[in-house]
């Protein structure tokens, strides 16, 4: 069965070949583990942002500019 498994390297992920490794490895203890442990998904921070109160912002920041330019017109 090892022979065979060292032979879907090129076609199973990495990931894939870990997790079946470690799960035939908590079924077998003599059975090694030959696939790298996968990296870390890399952190990624996300902003998630109501989208009423962008367009909110965005109309009062043009009433700002139209009040400016029609102040400074007189």
């Amino acid at each position: 069965m090892f022979k065979l498994r060292q032979t879907w390297a090129p076609f199973f992920t990495n990931l894939a070949l870990y997790n079946l490794d470690t799960r035939t490895h908590d079924i077998d203890p003599a059975w090694p583990i030959t696939a790298r442990v996968p990296d870390p998904p890399p952190l990624t921070q996300n902003i998630h942002l109501n989208p009423n109160f962008l367009q909110r912002v965005c109309y009062i920041s043009k009433i700002s500019r139209v009040e400016q330019v029609f102040f400074v017109s007189f």
